[in-house]
């Protein structure tokens, strides 16, 4: 999974993201910082932040979501890529838009939005 998110404010701008599986409860999600359920990023004006999870390429496969919370507008968007044998098949992502780029998902944008992403 990669998460991507663009400051395109002149103001800085504190995110919080919260990673589940879709059976409820906190999902703990192997990034460069460490493995974690809640992850929060400032970004100044301009900044771009693209964070790829280091987790197993073998790993068990689920449905994933995330809850992100912008203290400003934002892009944000999140990418999911699955592997069989190491060696990826399929992927399914969001895109970092400033407008909403599917009617049925919030815009990256406002505060609170959800990012839905499932292989």
């Amino acid at each position: 999974m990669t998460l991507t998110y663009i400051n395109y404010s002149t103001d800085t701008v504190t995110c919080t993201a919260n990673f589940y599986p879709n059976t409820g409860g906190a999902l703990s999600v192997a990034f460069s910082q460490g493995t974690i359920s809640s992850r929060t990023d400032t970004l100044q004006a301009g900044q771009s932040i693209h964070d790829q999870t280091i987790a197993s390429v073998t790993a068990t496969v689920g449905q994933v979501w995330a809850q992100t919370s912008c203290t400003g507008p934002i892009m944000a968007g999140l990418l999911y890529r699955l592997y069989q044998s190491g060696t990826p098949v399929g992927e399914a992502s969001v895109n970092a838009e400033a407008s909403p780029a599917f009617s049925s998902l919030p815009p990256g944008d406002l505060p609170g939005s959800t990012i839905l992403v499932t292989p």
